[in-house]
């Protein structure tokens, strides 16, 4: 949890309704604040703490081994990622018609969080193929709902902790595409690494960095002042900033878009 918004990537398909947050979760935590048990004084304290936009009840690493999320906490900010494995399904079932285009969501999706809601009922005018930290290539038409519930094919994928700082991998293989990726999360910062990465489809292929509600002003090295609506080439040694992150390209080369997206729930 990061503010009102559960992390995207824990939702499921509950993304798919409109104004989803974490209101039960602090309902639970103020009745676990109102009687006396031996962790009342935690909670107690976790509420206060939550009372407070944009700050969070818990600082440091953690790898959830059972789902292969790693969850990066500082006072300031939360990074996450979510990596498929052998042992774990990519999604929940679909039901009632919700989250049939989560195919991407546990494929190195990650988010970069200060108050939590970066990603806010964005989800009706995302690009799908385009989660923020996933590789995959850019098929047009709908994606199949038919091929959304899978595990990840190789069994090298996880993490390591130390509980301050950690780091996640994946050998990432699924229906004509593999690479070979990394996350180093340190203090301040993280690192995203990629390599290795083939396609048997001649489609374009995109690493997406993020994919967020416009909060600001966006500056880009290239550029004076604010930058306005439009696409901006990005290079080897490029440096945006946006909503308090800055972002360094250490390789390769792609777009930032800036700009108003349409959709419907």
């Amino acid at each position: 949890v990061r503010g009102r918004t559960f992390n995207p990537a824990a939702c499921g398909r509950e993304l798919s309704r409109q104004g989803h947050g974490a209101e039960r979760f602090y309902e639970g935590l103020r009745h676990l604040a109102s009687f006396a048990h031996p962790r009342q004084m935690e909670a107690r304290e976790s509420l206060a703490v939550s009372a407070t936009p944009g700050r969070s009840m818990v600082s440091g690493n953690r790898h959830f081994w059972c789902s292969d999320l790693m969850v990066h906490h500082r006072p300031g900010f939360c990074f996450s990622v979510r990596v498929p494995s052998p042992r774990v399904w990519n999604n929940d079932w679909p039901c009632g018609g919700e989250g049939t285009v989560l195919h991407h969501m546990a494929d190195g999706a990650t988010f970069l969080m200060r108050d939590g809601d970066e990603y806010r009922d964005i989800y009706p005018v995302w690009n799908w193929r385009q989660i923020p930290g996933t590789t995959a290539p850019q098929h047009e038409g709908k994606l199949n709902p038919d091929a959304l519930r899978l595990r990840g094919e190789r069994g090298f994928a996880g993490g390591a902790s130390d509980g301050t700082v950690g780091s996640a991998a994946v050998e990432f293989v699924r229906a004509g595409l593999s690479a070979r990726k990394a996350w180093f999360f340190f203090n301040d910062s993280f690192v995203a690494l990629g390599a290795d990465i083939k396609c048997a489809y001649e489609v374009p292929l995109r690493t997406t960095l993020n994919q967020c509600l416009l909060r600001g002003q966006v500056f880009i090295s290239a550029q004076k002042g604010a930058l306005r609506e439009g696409e901006y080439r990005l290079g080897p040694g490029s440096i945006f900033r946006h909503d308090g992150f800055e972002y360094h390209v250490i390789d390769g080369v792609g777009t930032l878009l800036l700009g108003p997206q349409t959709g419907s729930w």
